[in-house]
């Protein structure tokens, strides 16, 4: 191989270099990522139907009122929709989910259990009013800061059946609201959610990840460039510059024999 020939391949080199270095964090851009809060979400909604479904299921046949049975029907059959939903969604993003409630909820369940008449509506009314309280901002936090399109649908179907939830409970007259977590500031289970794009800890959203691969990006297309001019000065060299060729050596004087 000559040097105008490995000059060309350098050249060529370099131009596939920078085409690259020019798409590459296009294509990244595009890509979904699937953060540890879009996990702990599905999880989430998930948990949330395991205790749920049960505990709606108890109010539609102990419940001391008509609106109270009502109530637990409604929500006993809108989670079971709501479950299948973040089951599917697992299944796409592959997400191992829990069989089993917590242990605070199912000692919520046990509480509902031993109960009966009004202190059986109480405890059923405050204690799903009190979860799905702590839940709704955390599913708003994640339905506006996630990147994955199907963590985006279940956030919004998961928002819709929670605000219903709300609303059916606050209908119930069970809820004591003076004793609901105070809204100025999450739970303290909650920041894992809130705290995507929180000016006061940088990072948490990938914005870390997003700048080295940015920087990365400027790297490379700067020496895609640098390779690129060089390329050019070879291939292509200034008009009355002479190439200088070194002398050939001097035949040898003949010998007279």
């Amino acid at each position: 191989m000559n040097r105008r020939t490995r000059c060309a391949a350098a050249f060529l080199l370099a131009m596939a270099t920078l085409v690259g270095a020019g798409t590459g964090p296009a294509a990244a851009d595009q890509a979904p990522s699937l953060t540890a809060a879009d996990r702990d979400l599905v999880v989430r909604v998930r948990l949330a139907g395991l205790w749920e479904i049960p505990a709606g299921d108890m109010a539609e046949t102990k419940g001391s009122t008509a609106r109270v049975r009502e109530v637990g029907k409604l929500i006993s059959a809108q989670h079971i929709a709501l479950d299948k939903l973040a089951v599917t969604a697992a299944r796409r993003l592959g997400i191992e989910l829990p069989d089993e409630p917590t242990p605070e909820q199912a000692y919520w369940l046990r509480e509902m259990r031993a109960a009966s008449g009004p202190t059986f509506d109480r405890v059923f009314a405050q204690r799903l009013r009190e979860a799905h309280g702590r839940i709704f901002p955390a599913i708003a936090a994640v339905r506006a800061g996630t990147r994955d399109p199907v963590v985006r649908e279940l956030a919004n179907d998961a928002n819709d059946f929670v605000k219903t939830h709300l609303d059916l409970l606050d209908s119930t007259g069970a809820v004591d609201y003076g004793h609901l977590p105070p809204l100025t500031g999450p739970a303290a289970e909650e920041h894992r959610f809130v705290l995507l794009g929180d000016p006061r800890h940088p990072g948490r959203d990938g914005t870390d990840e997003q700048v080295r691969q940015a920087l990365v990006g400027l790297t490379g297309g700067l020496a895609a460039l640098l390779a690129l001019v060089l390329g050019i000065r070879v291939l292509f060299p200034a008009r009355g510059t002479r190439v200088v060729r070194p002398p050939e050596p001097a035949s040898p004087p003949h010998r007279r024999q």
